[in-house]
């Protein structure tokens, strides 16, 4: 053997055993279990300070959080920040996906990263239409959610606090300019609201700076808060009429004359409009409003196929409550007259209360004890129970006109706030009471109330799955609630349940209206008319549901098809489980990942059936 030879090998075998010496050093790998665990919480804490990032930008969001970070300021509103944000998003978009790996996180983990994905990707397709969404409107627009969010939000324990409160007023002027300069840059370029949405913009704009300081006509809404507010606080009188003088100083230096901006912009913009009540005058608005819908269903479907939809299911739910006036405590015999049934339930004065204080009491009293009563049965349907409580109060005076007819706000993240059920006692006629029930069900318990106070609560889901919602699952979820009590015999007579009835079909109803007006090119007249024919809702109350859909693209539809796949979803559980189906456990599955796109749901569902069909 050559020296070369010999060397060579008295190497291979040193080199054989360094290594063998390092494997026998080197720390075992990972498993597949704790490279996953990793994963996931890495991919967890990723996605939570995301979520504190964004508030971190918002001074209104973490008031609405509780925190005083930044409570003197608010958000910027400008079109450059709306872009920023985006950008933002974008980028999170890319880390998301550059970071994380789907196949190495547990299927909670892996549900979280779908669903933060979804998420940024449904906003910057909305993004993409941000000259194209109505900046005012009568429900939402900025006018009138800054007041709630003052009123509500911007606690007062101490003078500092007071003190940033009247900063607030001092900085509305800021907040709401880029506002209107983004109204005006929409509307030269086409984009305005229907006529007859104007005049409500201005009758709230109207309302909120009247009264004390304005004039003497008695508090305006904001002056009534801040000093209802200071006069709580423990501290000098002196100092107190400092911090009035002061609030008043903002009131009328800096807030009217922003709101009286906003009339004059009014008046601009009602007069370059037209009556035409759909987006699809807008330029690109046949894509405009199929983005709507897509973000309020989750899916893809035609408007087309949404108006077929909701003809067929008006024709199902008329026959159903037709059906009901067959039962024999109920009083008519309608023989299979819609019509006759309709003007029964529109005129017969059973129905309505009269325009009187006392009885706008009594039905808060009614509502707040079908929800109490429903609250004692809900251990028969589910595992997990709310535990913030609710209220029934009146819409405010300053929003009678504008608001709609019932909606619900959440409890305070800290347990520190009751949720709300606001119900709008303007026009007594718009509440009939056969429907009294169903709408503190869907309102309140079992509806949103036990999804929104239930998520909000559950500690082991992500904070930007708590906060943020899918219209489809949400309202879908509450309209479904409306038949729950029914299982459980809460409703009290066939006029209550016909009422739940007459609500779904309402709900129905929208399908073809809201596609009606936005695609079909249906006119305003059209929407009351076929509402008129088809539905049992009173006409002051098809008047205010058909101005909420002309500045509400899309939203409208989510109920009916959020109900209708959540059916499907009982259904198909039902059949695969027989006499094994636990309605409690099929409320707990549908319900313990809050709101999720509807093609989630249906997968969450499916392999539920599979663990319970091993299980048993």
């Amino acid at each position: 053997m050559s020296i070369v030879n010999t060397f060579r090998q008295i190497t291979m075998w040193l080199f054989a055993i360094l290594m063998l010496s390092g494997c026998q050093n080197a720390k075992p790998e990972k498993d597949r279990s704790e490279i996953v665990k990793e994963h996931s919480e890495n991919l967890e804490k990723w996605l939570q300070a995301r979520f504190f990032d964004e508030i971190a930008q918002s001074p209104m969001t973490n008031s609405y959080f509780g925190k005083k970070t930044h409570y003197d300021r608010l958000d910027d509103s400008s079109l450059l920040a709306l872009n920023e944000k985006a950008a933002i998003m974008e980028s999170w978009q890319s880390e998301l996906k550059s970071k994380f790996d789907p196949d190495r996180l547990t299927p909670s983990a892996r549900l979280s990263y779908e669903l933060f994905d979804d998420l940024l990707e449904s906003r910057l397709d909305a993004q993409a239409f941000a000259s194209h969404n109505y900046i005012f409107d009568h429900i939402n627009g900025p006018h009138v959610t800054f007041v709630n969010f003052m009123k509500t939000y911007h606690t007062v324990g101490n003078s500092q606090d007071a003190m940033d409160y009247i900063a607030r007023l001092q900085a509305f002027p800021a907040y709401m300019e880029p506002l209107m300069d983004r109204a005006e840059a929409q509307a030269q370029n086409g984009v305005t609201l229907p006529d007859f949405i104007y005049p409500y913009i201005r009758e709230d704009a109207v309302k909120i700076i009247s009264g004390h300081p304005f004039d003497q006509d008695g508090d305006s809404p904001l002056w009534k808060d801040i000093n209802d507010k200071i006069e709580t606080l423990d501290i000098r009188d002196a100092d107190k009429e400092d911090l009035r003088e002061a609030a008043q100083k903002a009131l009328i230096e800096s807030v009217a004359p922003t709101y009286n901006a906003l009339i004059d912009m009014t008046h601009r913009h009602e007069a370059m409009t037209t009556s035409d009540a759909g987006v699809w005058k807008h330029p690109v608005g046949e894509s405009y409003y199929r983005e709507r819908l897509r973000y309020h269903t989750t899916i893809e479907q035609t408007p087309d196929d949404i108006h077929a939809l909701g003809l067929s299911e008006v024709e199902r739910i008329q026959a159903e409550m037709l059906a009901i006036t067959e039962d024999a405590d109920f009083e008519k015999d309608f023989a299979g007259d819609f019509k006759a049934l309709v003007n029964f339930l529109r005129t017969d004065p059973q129905f309505t209360y009269e325009n009187k204080q006392e009885n706008r009491e009594a039905y808060i009293r009614r509502s707040q004890g079908a929800i109490d009563q429903m609250n004692a049965e809900l251990n028969r349907l589910f595992v997990q129970l709310p535990t913030a409580e609710i209220t029934v109060k009146a819409v405010e005076p300053y929003r009678e006109d504008s608001a709609m007819k019932a909606f619900y706000r959440g409890p305070g993240k800290n347990g520190d706030r009751p949720a709300v059920f606001y119900v709008n006692l303007k026009d007594m006629s718009a509440l009939p009471t056969y429907q009294l029930q169903a709408l503190a069900y869907h309102e309140g318990v079992p509806g949103h109330h036990l999804l929104v106070a239930g998520t909000i609560s559950t500690d082991d889901i992500p904070y930007f799955r708590r906060m943020n919602g899918h219209t489809v699952f949400i309202e879908g979820w509450s309209l479904y609630a409306e038949q729950l009590p029914l299982e459980v015999g809460l409703y009290e007579d066939p006029y209550q349940n016909m009422g739940r009835l007459s609500l779904e079909l309402f709900r129905a109803a929208r399908l073809a209206v809201d596609t009606g007006l936005h695609h079909k090119q249906w006119t305003r007249d059209d929407a009351v008319t076929y509402l008129m024919n088809n539905t049992t809702i009173p006409e002051a109350e098809i008047n205010r549901e058909v101005d909420r859909y002309t500045v509400w693209p899309g939203q409208a539809t989510a109920y009916m098809i959020g109900l209708l796949k959540i059916r499907e979803l009982r259904a198909r559980s039902e059949m695969a489980l027989g006499d094994d189906f636990d309605i409690r456990q099929f409320h707990d599955a549908l319900l313990s990942n809050g709101s999720v796109p509807l093609d989630v749901l249906e997968q969450m569902i499916d392999t539920w059936i599979d663990d319970q069909i091993t299980k048993n």
